[in-house]
Parts: structure tokens; C-alpha cells; sequence
């Protein structure tokens, strides 16, 4: 049986990015940015629609 290459769409993922007392920084740190980057692609991959993050 063939499988469909067409992705289901799950919808809204809540994600959450971890800083490090080191990376302590008035600014968003680059650790955060890469997070986000990492876990927004991530959700996309698996079919999430929408993300946001806590």
C-alpha cells in the first residue's frame, strides 16, 4: 500500500525555548534565536499549522 506524501495538518503548537543564567542578556540571545528557528521548523515538519511560543 502506497503511502500519501500529503502532510496532515495537526494545528497550533506551543513551544518553549530554555536560556541558560549564562547567556543572561538584556537582548534575546543568539541561543534563543537559533531555539526558535530549530523548533518552529521542526513543528512545521510534523504538520503543526500555527506555533507560538510561551
Amino acid at each position: 500500500m502506497k503511502q500519501s506524501s500529503k502532510k496532515h495538518e495537526l494545528g497550533t503548537a506551543a513551544l518553549c525555548c530554555r536560556l541558560s543564567r549564562d547567556d543572561n542578556m538584556d537582548s534575546e540571545s543568539n541561543s534563543i534565536q537559533n531555539q526558535r528557528k530549530i523548533l518552529q521548523k521542526a513543528a512545521k515538519d510534523k504538520g503543526y499549522t500555527d506555533t507560538f511560543f510561551l
